[in-house]
């Protein structure tokens, strides 16, 4: 186990070890590795954003963002079919399938404080903690507005289908390969005491190279 587990790790790289991860129910089990209960989901559209955790979902699909707030999602049909997902300070533009097309920051004049975002008339709609404002997405621009006949984005709760598939994302992205490997190298996969198991292994190992070298060194001496 020590030895196939160092050859592989020395090559985890191109084996790509640190990018593939470990779906498999009772290894995620015996990691602990749970959803977390406090999931947020909005609908928009068709499709459902979702965070568990700091990770953010397109339907059951992970993405590469991690947040630690959502403050909503909705859907702009005029705009190219467009979903935006808005954080306490960002803005994410995503295409209909999921594709990340741009993030948007203070620098682009998104607004610190987003509390919730609607629309009106396929207009983009903020609430802050100063006031509510649209804004454009073509020439990033804010104005004051008041929030009559805003379509507030509100949670909600996906199917329970597209839950579970959120669950078995959630928990197969928190486990690598690489991180089994190291474990097992390592004999932390088997809490603390896997780690003293090892070294005892170890010592063990070392005793009998040093006692057979000692025994070579003496054989070859008795032949001279």
């Amino acid at each position: 186990m020590l030895v196939v587990t160092g050859i592989v790790l020395n090559h985890t790289e191109r084996l790509g070890m640190h990018e593939r991860h470990v779906n498999v129910g009772w290894i995620l089990d015996w990691y602990g590795i749970e959803a977390p209960s406090d999931a947020v989901s909005y609908a928009a559209g068709d499709v459902w954003i979702t965070r568990m955790g700091n990770r953010l979902f397109f339907d059951g699909t992970p993405l590469a963002e991690e947040v630690d707030r959502l403050a909503g999602a909705v859907a702009l049909a005029a705009s190219e079919a467009r979903i935006v997902v808005a954080t306490s300070d960002r803005l994410y533009i995503y295409s209909a399938s999921g594709e990340l097309e741009e993030p948007l920051g203070r620098a682009h004049g998104v607004p610190d404080d987003m509390r919730a975002i609607g629309t009106r008339a396929d207009e983009l709609v903020i609430a802050t903690g100063t006031g509510t404002m649209t804004f454009s997405l073509d020439d990033l621009t804010t104005s004051p507005t008041d929030s009559s006949g805003v379509a507030w984005a509100r949670p909600g709760k996906p199917g329970e289908m597209l839950q579970q598939e959120l669950t078995a994302a959630y928990r197969g992205s928190g486990l690598t390969l690489e991180r089994i490997l190291l474990d097992l190298h390592s004999g932390r996969i088997f809490g603390r005491y896997g780690v003293y198991f090892i070294d005892a292994v170890a010592a063990i190992v070392l005793l009998l190279a040093l006692s057979g070298a000692w025994l070579w060194l003496r054989h070859l001496g008795k032949r001279r």
